[in-house]
């Protein structure tokens, strides 16, 4: 039998390293760029270009549409913005 090794505390002074990109925005930031080049692009192809899995994808987007509705209320809300 194998013995099992005493667990380190957590030192809370060490920085944790720097986290991603929020996976919602990567995906959306991704698919426009797709999309501008073929509207036809796969949600796998989208997922690709983002850097996330078809489920992560499926987990924010459970649809094209809904992408497309993600995408469509980014746009409106950088216009409002800007004005």
């Amino acid at each position: 039998m194998s013995r099992a090794r005493p667990v380190q505390p957590i030192d809370s002074q060490t920085p944790s390293p720097p986290r991603r990109r929020p996976s919602r925005a990567a995906i959306i930031d991704a698919a426009v760029g797709v999309l501008a080049r073929n509207p036809d692009a796969s949600l796998a192809t989208i997922a690709e270009a983002a850097g996330v899995g078809r489920a992560t994808l499926y987990r924010h987007f459970p649809g094209r549409n809904d992408l497309i509705d993600a995408i469509s209320r980014q746009a409106i809300e950088e216009t409002d913005a800007a004005v």
